[in-house]
């Protein structure tokens, strides 16, 4: 009998090792085929199924664990809590918080009633929801039992607060946290600290950032790149330098995000050469920069009216094996634009599309400016439907640029047609898209169709101002003569009318 009992534990050792060596090799196919096997054959124990959907999770195969977790209560094998658990966290990392509601709903309804880590998950997911008063409530909840959530998700719903702006809740989940002896560590403390100066309360992140320091916490290159951005944002590049040295002494080694952090408050206050300085320093760090610290750099040159530097350092890129981006090419086709050289422009988006990357609808929108500007409407038009046919969303300002265009070149009916093609779209164009299409109407002689546009414009309740409303009368008198009050009067109305 003991030989017997001897081989089953042998039979189940090697069945183990074969599985453990599947997950490890990656192979899921096999691997899942063995879990239903012996699933069917009664013989599954549940620390094999766990370590597969773990495997699978971490690998971002959440799908697949679904599928062999439905399977297995199909076959009758009730998952352990642990399983449970395991999906439920697997399907917050990819962010299917409806997915997170609907096992959990399966599991209750399985009797199984959750432990902390059940519902350090369902706060975690009420935050992904933005649901953070709901996450509060449940906090409150577990509380009441004798449960504590743990560090990371207390953190959740502390950095959810402080999006909001909602800083007693903050207080209190601190306060809450150390009566439970459950200590903020400096990751809760950090997010407390960027928050506030996102929200440009510099001083008060700073004042955390140094009281962390009194009481001997160690803040890492992390939490000083995130004051020094507070600092940076709040265009005080000094401070952030004095943070800096004070890094540099404590041996703490900056690293991409906190060289480009620095850089880019020197470019933001056109302080090109110390920036300049930075970066040098950063390769001579062994530190490498990447396509962020490029696009900034080449930002602020030609914010500077730098272009030709911006140029040479964009040249520098491929040489060092960093592709430009999307954003990096906008930058330069909007200086270019900027500068009024609309073949620069042209030669760079077509060089953006020769690289495989994909215009946005920014990267459009300094090109049909200048084109339109300089009479170039053709062309124009071209990006514009090409935006079109890309599944881009024209922005408001690009038909306005276009009526501009049409009315400098002459072409006014063009220009009406964008006009109504505009007012399709319910967007609503500026004052003085108005007032050049109806100054442009009356010197052609399209008194009526000033009138028309007149009323639309009325209609929006946007007002033509004197002068505009001084050619459209004088051109009606004109013309129209004998008519002029009646075409006022239908524009204008009843209660005002021209006698």
């Amino acid at each position: 009998m003991a030989c017997f009992q001897d081989s089953i534990e042998s039979d189940k050792i090697m069945i183990k090792n074969i599985f453990y060596a599947l997950v490890k090799k990656k192979k899921w196919a096999a691997a899942h085929a063995l879990i239903v096997k012996l699933a069917s054959e009664r013989r599954l124990e549940p620390s094999v199924p766990k370590r597969y959907i773990a495997g699978l999770c971490r690998h971002g195969r959440v799908y697949e664990a679904l599928d062999l977790f439905y399977e297995l209560k199909k076959l009758g094998q009730e998952p352990p809590l642990r399983i449970w658990n395991s999906i439920l966290r697997c399907s917050l990392g990819i962010g299917r918080t409806d997915q997170v509601w609907q096992v959990y709903g399966e599991m209750m309804e399985s009797g199984l009633s959750g432990d902390m880590k059940t519902f350090c998950i369902l706060i975690q997911a009420f935050c992904k929801e933005r649901r953070f008063d709901e996450a509060y409530g449940l906090v409150h909840e577990v509380l009441t039992t004798g449960g504590v959530p743990d560090v990371v998700t207390f953190t959740k719903l502390i950095a959810g607060f402080c999006k909001e702006g909602d800083y007693s809740k903050v207080s209190q989940l601190l306060h809450l946290m150390i009566v439970k002896n459950c200590m903020p560590d400096l990751i809760t403390y950090q997010e407390i600290i960027y928050w506030l100066c996102k929200q440009h309360e510099t001083d008060e992140g700073l004042r955390i950032f140094n009281e962390l320091i009194e009481r001997g916490y160690n803040p890492g290159v992390f939490t000083y790149t995130t004051a020094m951005d507070g600092l940076c944002r709040a265009k005080r590049v000094n401070d952030a330098k004095m943070l800096w040295s004070q890094m540099l002494s404590l041996k703490l080694a900056p690293n991409v995000h906190t060289y480009n952090v620095l850089i880019d408050g020197y470019c933001k206050l056109g302080r090109m050469s110390n920036a300049r300085k930075l970066y040098m320093q950063m390769n001579e760090s062994g530190c490498k920069p990447n396509i962020k610290t490029y696009s900034i750099l080449i930002d602020g040159y030609c914010r500077q009216g730098k272009v030709s530097q911006a140029t040479k350092l964009f040249e520098e890129m491929l040489p060092v094996g960093i592709k430009p981006d999307v954003i990096t090419y906008n930058i330069l086709i909007r200086a270019s634009c900027k500068e009024g050289n609309a073949d620069n422009a042209v030669k760079l988006y077509h060089e953006l599309l020769e690289s495989g990357l994909q215009p946005i609808a920014c990267s459009y929108t300094p090109l049909i400016r200048i084109l339109s500007s300089q009479g170039k409407m053709s062309e124009a038009v071209e990006f514009f439907s090409d935006m079109v046919a890309r599944s881009l969303r024209p922005l408001k300002c690009m038909y306005d640029y276009m009526i501009d265009g049409y009315c400098k070149a002459g072409n006014i009916n063009e220009a009406v047609t964008v006009l109504v093609k505009m007012l399709e779209e319910e967007l609503r164009p500026k004052r003085r898209t108005f007032n050049k299409l109806i100054l442009s109407l009356c010197a052609e002689g399209q008194t009526l169709d000033a009138l028309s546009v007149l009323d639309a414009m009325l209609e929006m309740g946007c007002s033509p101002g004197q002068s505009i409303t001084y050619n459209v009368v004088y051109n009606l008198c004109r013309d129209q003569k004998g008519n002029a009050a009646k075409c006022l009067n239908e524009i204008i109305g009843d209660d005002c009318m021209v006698i």
